[in-house]
């Protein structure tokens, strides 16, 4: 507490006036900085308008990540979908291949063991059969990756348009939560 040096050990002398000024002046300055921290503790507007201030940048911190994550998860989901319909376009691909190889296999069998009526008949289902089979590979393939792919489409296209924002805006949360914890830690 006494930041004063003694010169002198006994307290029965009087203490010389540069000894006095030098009390006084280190017991105003212990004075100030203890009635500057009351007036601190004491400013309860002040205080609630600092964790007020803290909270806001908080929360604007905490929407922007939200933002963040909703975006990078809609892309995620985006991916998804794409990769999801174009397994689908193959599988379909292949059961219509499968479908049309069992058909020749089937018609070869019957051409082999059948009267000639019997096999026109069974060459005019295989016809049918492989028809049908890749009409409806062209129409799933025509119209459902159509949906998937425009929708796919649009999001990248509006997340491609906003990549910089959205990078930006990272970026400002991440310095706002850096400066928010540094501020904190200083009180």
């Amino acid at each position: 507490m006494n930041d004063m040096p003694q010169s002198r050990p006994s307290h029965d002398e009087p203490l010389t006036p540069e000894e006095l000024r030098a009390k006084a002046e280190a017991t105003r300055e212990q004075l100030g900085q203890t009635v500057e921290a009351l007036a601190a503790k004491a400013d309860v507007k002040a205080q609630v308008q600092r964790k007020a201030e803290d909270a806001k940048v908080q929360a604007r911190a905490k929407a922007t990540q939200a933002k963040v994550q909703a975006r990078l998860t809609a892309m995620d989901a985006k991916a998804q979908v794409r990769d999801k319909s174009a397994d689908a376009k193959a599988q379909v691909r292949e059961k219509a291949a499968l479908a049309k190889d069992r058909a020749a296999r089937i018609a070869r069998d019957a051409q082999e063991k059948l009267p000639p009526p019997v096999v026109d008949k069974a060459a005019r289902a295989k016809d049918r059969i492989g028809a049908a089979a890749t009409s409806l590979a062209a129409r799933v393939e025509e119209k459902t990756p159509d949906t998937f792919a425009e929708r796919a489409g649009r999001a990248q296209r509006a997340v491609g348009r906003r990549r910089g924002p959205l990078l930006v805006g990272a970026a400002a949360a991440l310095v706002l939560v850096v400066v928010t914890k540094r501020r904190a830690g200083k009180r």
